[in-house]
């Protein structure tokens, strides 16, 4: 989900995605534990993933660690697709610079085999919207 409020807001997130293409932060961390973050973790540093809901020490190879244990002057991916604008909600609560996933996706220029399927997720709603209203309950 690509998470705009503003085109003041994709200007911000355009721009924080090209810092962290070329490394201006000392700490990038993802948040959350999925296909996404996996693909991230092949094609930019990481310093640690965020996951709350574990006691798990690490997943692939990096470290896991809680919110409150992560640099402050470092940047969040978050790859959250359960609730994504929740998450991001949640970290701009606590003052931390972040962007989710679709956006970095879309702004950065990078090329995410995982992200083919939110553009056809996209399409299929685009196309099919009176039958996503009614499987939800809109209808």
């Amino acid at each position: 989900m690509l998470i705009l409020e503003s085109k003041e807001h994709e200007k911000q997130n355009k721009e924080l995605s090209k810092k962290i293409i070329e490394k201006k932060y000392k700490k990038v961390y993802l948040l959350g534990r999925n296909d996404i973050a996996e693909e991230l973790l092949k094609i930019i540093e990481v310093e640690g993933i965020i996951d709350e809901c574990t006691d798990d020490g690490a997943y692939c190879r990096k470290p896991i660690l809680k919110i409150n244990d992560i640099d402050k002057s470092g940047v969040v991916i978050s790859t959250s697709n359960l609730r994504p604008i929740t998450a991001i909600k949640k970290l701009k609560e606590r003052k931390i610079t972040c962007i989710d996933s679709y956006s970095f996706y879309k702004l950065s220029g990078i090329r995410l085999k995982t992200m083919n399927f939110m553009e056809e997720q996209k399409e299929d709603l685009n196309n099919n919207f009176n039958k996503y209203q009614y499987l939800i309950g809109f209808k």
